[in-house]
Order: structure tokens, then C-alpha cells, then sequence
């Protein structure tokens, strides 16, 4: 299980918005010489906001940990990633198989290429908006942490 300190910062009936910040890997390098880690203190001031299901009877203020489980974002990586680039391939390769001269075959393949890859892409956007209410694709609070934070300031 991933899990990632945050605050809730609005409770909406049995849900809760957590805000987490964004870290950068460049944050955690100890490297001193590097430019871009550098830069990466600078502006990894980011942060994004959660909807979780409020298991921990969080307020607005209370530091809680979510969590993730880490097959589920191998899961959404690979479908991300793998699925237009075999699309995409299969649809040049299907092309290829068409053509009856190089110079049609090529054409082919190339409009193959990227008829694939625009359907893999669409693929991927239809996937994503079924998992939207698989429950083991989503994040869940974990615990509440025991102290409140002084500074929250609500939305």
C-alpha cells in the first residue's frame, strides 16, 4: 500500500477532500551540484486535492494518511502506457500487410500507425472512466493522525 500524509479541507457527506502535496523525485536526491534538483525546490510547492470516502470521521483540519494500492497503479500505468503502443504497432503492421507496392505498404503503415494509436488512446479514456467506480482503484484514508493543524484555513 502507498501512503501519503494529507489534510482534509472540506467534508462533503461521506467524503472528504484531502489536499497532499506534490513531490518531485528531484526533492529527495542529495546531490547538491544538480540544477534541476535545484529548481525542483523551488517550484515543488504544488499541492492537489483527493476525494476519499471519510472512513476516519475526519473534520476539515485533521491530518490523515491515504492510501493506494500499488498494483492498481501498476494496473493503470501499463494500460496508460502499453495499450496505445501496441495499438499502435498492430495498426502499422496491419497497414503493412495492405499495401501491395513499398510505397503503399509505407503510406499504409503510417496511417495505420496512427489510427491505432488514436484508438488506443481512446481506449485508454473509456477504461479510465469505468474505473472510476472500481473501489480498488481508488484511494482510502487510511488513519487520522492525532493533531490538528493550526494554520488550516478552509475553503
Amino acid at each position: 500500500m502507498m501512503e501519503e500524509h494529507g489534510i482534509v479541507i472540506a467534508v462533503e457527506g461521506t467524503h472528504a477532500w484531502v489536499e497532499t502535496s506534490l513531490k518531485s523525485s528531484c526533492s529527495h536526491c542529495t546531490t547538491t551540484s544538480c540544477g534541476t534538483g535545484a529548481l525542483a525546490t523551488h517550484f515543488s510547492k504544488r499541492s492537489t486535492s483527493i476525494r476519499v470516502e471519510n472512513s476516519q470521521n475526519a473534520n476539515p483540519g485533521d491530518a490523515v494518511i491515504i492510501g493506494l494500492d500499488e498494483s492498481s497503479v501498476l494496473q493503470a500505468s501499463a494500460l496508460v502506457y502499453m495499450l496505445p503502443l501496441i495499438t499502435l504497432f498492430l495498426g502499422a503492421y496491419l497497414g503493412f500487410l495492405g499495401g501491395d507496392s513499398a510505397a503503399s505498404a509505407e503510406l499504409l503503415s503510417i496511417t495505420g500507425g496512427v489510427i491505432g494509436l488514436i484508438a488506443g488512446l481512446f481506449m485508454v479514456a473509456k477504461t479510465g472512466r469505468n474505473t472510476k467506480h472500481n473501489h480498488r482503484m481508488q484511494a482510502i484514508m487510511l488513519k487520522r493522525e492525532h493533531e490538528q493543524v493550526v494554520d488550516f484555513k478552509p475553503l
